[in-house]
């Protein structure tokens, strides 16, 4: 009798076809039906964005790792704060979310700023001093907030800032 069934309507199917039908016919229920046929596709879309941007953070991390530049997504960094040289502002540890710059030299004292130093390592520290160089550029004296600091010993030039700090990210 079940192989007999096979490839054809259940009962339960036919009942639901008829629940439907009634609910289309009805104009409270093709409204109920076409509401829900509505966020049934936002729903779907919106999972497709949610993966679409996975998939960039993804595209994002992969570029990042074989370039060795910072992770940024549209402009945005984030930093992990490995010295003490930041505290008791950014302790070892912190998370921090900083921006990329349009114009570095518009930056002031007090800004936090992520920067590569002569030795090709990332720095993140305070503008202590804007001033000029003898060409008449823009350069930086720079400190980490931590009290036994000395200032930098070399100038911080523009073009070696990556960004500007927003926020520390608190975690737990």
């Amino acid at each position: 009798m079940q192989e007999a069934r096979k490839g054809l309507t259940t009962p339960e199917q036919l009942e639901e076809m008829k629940r439907k039908l009634a609910e289309a016919s009805n104009p409270e229920g093709a409204a109920k039906l076409k509401k829900k046929q509505i966020s049934k596709h936002l729903a779907n879309i919106l999972f497709l964005i949610v993966i679409f941007c996975m998939l960039f953070v993804l595209y994002q991390i992969i570029s990042v790792k074989r370039t060795g530049e910072a992770p940024n997504i549209f402009g945005y960094y984030l930093y992990n704060i490995e010295t003490e040289s930041m505290s008791p502002t950014l302790p070892i540890g912190s998370v921090i979310l900083s921006r990329r710059l349009s114009d570095p030299s518009r930056l002031e004292s007090g800004d936090i700023v992520t920067y590569i130093n002569l030795e090709g390592e990332r720095v993140t520290h305070r503008i202590m001093e804007v001033s000029k160089d003898i060409d008449g550029n823009t350069v930086f004296r720079t400190k980490g907030d931590n009290p036994v600091n000395d200032m930098d010993k070399d100038f911080l030039t523009p073009d070696r800032i990556e960004s500007v700090f927003l926020l520390r990210i608190p975690l737990f």
